[in-house]
């Protein structure tokens, strides 16, 4: 397990207890929304398992169906972030521990795109090489970027792109087709995309082994 996988579960049993917490002190269930949200980006890890071990079989069929729906539900991870819209919900001291809550969310979501962007990145760079896992990372940036925008304008969910893939097509290009009569669309694509770039960057740069020093006789 990765210092991100590692650190993802702590931050996703933390922002569980919070929640659990919250709804016995204010008998409320208004913010569990936010549990369900961390389950869609559980539920995108454990289909990227479930790819590379179908592929790691060369059972084809089975890690190409798993490997779309992982691809689909991947934004679920970094769309805990935008849920930090959600913080001022409580009253007095509440509202305080309802933004360490939703904080706590949203850092579980960002440690959760990492840890599946960089299983992907080695489990294609095992295979096809050092470019082509960067270059399959870049791919999940954009496709990132544009399913916060789908969850988030246009309200799709996941599983839409399988109930009704026609219309989330058609919807989706039509929006980014027109950058200058849908501004907010390129701009929210783009600002969560270069998120995920940022945060695997740099943690992957982080996590690099330290060169070794050379040994100079003497």
């Amino acid at each position: 397990m990765t210092q991100a996988s590692r650190l993802s579960v702590t931050l996703s049993l933390l922002a569980l207890a919070m929640t659990t917490a919250r709804m016995v002190l204010t008998a409320s269930h208004l913010m569990m929304f936010l549990a369900w949200n961390l389950v869609l980006a559980w539920v995108a890890i454990g289909l990227l398992a479930l790819t590379i071990e179908r592929a790691s079989q060369r059972r084809w069929v089975g890690a190409t169906l798993a490997g779309l729906v992982a691809w689909l539900f991947f934004p679920n991870t970094i769309y805990l972030v935008s849920d930090l819209a959600h913080a001022n919900h409580g009253h007095g001291v509440m509202r305080w521990c309802d933004t360490a809550m939703v904080g706590t969310y949203g850092l579980a979501g960002a440690m959760l795109a990492v840890s599946w962007l960089e299983t992907l990145r080695s489990a294609v760079r095992e295979r096809f090489g050092e470019s082509a896992g960067w270059a399959a990372s870049a791919f999940m940036w954009a496709s990132a970027g544009v399913g916060v925008w789908m969850g988030r304008v246009p309200r799709w969910n996941s599983w839409d792109a399988l109930l009704s893939p026609h219309e989330v097509v058609l919807d989706t290009l039509r929006h980014f087709a027109h950058p200058l009569r849908y501004p907010g669309t390129w701009t929210t694509a783009l600002v969560y995309g270069a998120l995920c770039a940022a945060l695997q960057i740099g943690i992957a740069l982080e996590l690099r082994p330290a060169p070794k020093e050379a040994h100079v006789a003497r």
